[in-house]
């Protein structure tokens, strides 16, 4: 047999051995591999998108510039997703599916977007904006989800939808009292559910709906033609409403003005607060159940307060300071009691 010949076959018998090789390698390392992905862009108009399934999936988004666009869908265990962006227009949205996952999202610039959307157990998300005209929104479903977003400067926006168990949602709009034209908005459907809210200066507007156990609600704003409302359904409810306040009357920080303040609670061992500080404020709590208490404190001009507690245990108490002033109270059930001073 020629000797070429031969040592062609062993030479094709070797590189296909190998390549097999190769490709069960191949095979083994990516059964076994754990996705990673950073991107990190500068400049304007930049676009990148991330699509990781599996298990322990990171990635890491970084833009500078304008107009950019990041996109991260995780679906799996373990996934974690950051998104650095700094700029105009920018946007970045955040989709999680499994459990222990996690979203971090920093904007800063005009006109920023940031969207997170969890579902499994155990999910974490974080939304910071600095700018202008920025939108913030967070949809987690499953057990265990927490959401934090904090907006700065004017015509922010904050959204976060919660339903499961132990969910916990705090919204900061505006740093040092400067923010105008915000409005958030907290909703929660399970059990231990928390919702905090803060508001500074000028047609804020913060709602919080809750539904399910051991609810607490809380929603402080000073400023001007603030609205604050809180519904809770369930058992062992509290909300507590604050409308103007903080430092002194030199530099603002008690202001409040055309403020309108309700709390509606069903269920038991509900407790409501609500205090007032300025003009033309009005109060409305309504709790129908056991065990509810409610305290309305208005400080001002043309101020109103209304109470209406229906079951056993209920106690009401309503202060009013200054001109024109109206106080309507009315409980059935057992064991009520009311005291109304007006000045």
């Amino acid at each position: 047999m020629d000797i070429h010949f031969v040592s062609l076959l062993i030479s094709n018998f070797t590189m296909k051995k190998f390549l097999t090789m190769l490709v069960a390698a191949g095979i083994a390392v990516a059964s076994y591999a754990q996705n990673v992905s950073n991107v990190l862009q500068g400049g304007f108009a930049n676009n990148a998108a991330v699509v990781q399934s599996g298990d322990g999936n990171t990635s890491d988004i970084t833009q500078s510039g304008i107009a950019n666009n990041a996109t991260v869908g995780q679906t799996g265990l373990n996934n974690y997703s950051e998104s650095d962006q700094l700029g105009w227009f920018n946007q970045a949205v955040t989709n999680q599916s499994g459990e222990a996952n996690a979203a971090y999202k920093e904007q800063e610039g005009v006109s920023n977007m940031a969207i997170s959307t969890q579902s499994g157990l155990g999910n974490w998300s974080q939304q910071y904006q600095d700018g202008k005209w920025n939108v913030a929104s967070v949809v987690q479903l499953g057990e265990a989800n927490q959401a934090v977003q904090t907006q700065y400067d004017k015509g922010n926006n904050a959204m976060a939808i919660q339903a499961g168990a132990g969910n916990y949602s705090d919204q900061l709009q505006g740093g040092d009292y400067e923010a105008k034209y915000n409005n958030a908005l907290v909703q929660q459907i399970g059990v231990s559910n928390q919702a905090y809210q803060t508001q500074y200066l000028y047609s804020n507007v913060a709602t919080s709906t809750q539904f399910g156990d051991a609810n607490l609600s809380s929603q402080y704003q000073f400023g001007e033609s603030n609205f604050a409302s809180a519904l809770q359904s369930g058992g062992g409810n509290h909300a507590v409403q604050t409308q103007g306040g903080g430092g002194g009357e030199e530099d603002g920080a008690s202001f409040a003005a055309y403020n309108m303040a309700s709390i509606n609670q069903f269920g038991y061992d509900n407790f409501a607060e609500q205090v007032q500080f300025g003009g033309s404020n009005l109060a409305v709590a309504v709790q129908i159940g056991a065990d509810n208490e409610s305290f309305q404190f208005q400080y001002g001009t043309a101020n109103m307060s209304t109470v209406e507690q229906f079951g056993a245990g209920n106690f009401a108490e309503v202060t009013q300071f200054n001109a024109g002033h109206m106080s309507h109270v009315n409980q059935i059930g057992i064991g009520n009691s009311t005291t109304v001073i007006q000045n």
